[in-house]
């Protein structure tokens, strides 16, 4: 497991949202990762079908991050696979909060 490596990147426990990507293999990838300022309600699927699919917007929590190895993954509740991430799927918002030190509120 990755453990947070520095403050370039969303600490581990931050509310964020995002988008899905469906890739090669069955695996999913979390695009545009943008930070939230506290954690959102659990999203829900009628008749317990996945949140996952092309296209889709999601909220997550950070579960982990590298900086050195720029990536991490998304905890979406509900769903048994966290989506990876890679630091140029960070917003600009999200990239420039994190540079200036913003303090931000987030819960695992």
């Amino acid at each position: 497991q990755l453990q947070q490596q520095g403050a370039a990147g969303p600490p581990v426990g931050a509310a964020v949202h995002f988008w899905v990507q469906a890739m090669p293999g069955g695996r999913w990838r979390a695009r545009e990762v943008g930070l939230r300022p506290q954690r959102a309600p659990a999203q829900e699927c009628p008749g317990g079908a996945s949140l996952l699919f092309d296209g889709a917007e999601l909220l997550g929590t950070v579960k982990s991050y590298s900086e050195q190895r720029g990536y991490g993954f998304v905890n979406v509740e509900g769903e048994r696979t966290d989506l990876y991430f890679q630091s140029r799927d960070l917003t600009p918002d999200s990239r420039q909060q994190l540079q200036q030190g913003l303090a931000l509120v987030g819960s695992t």
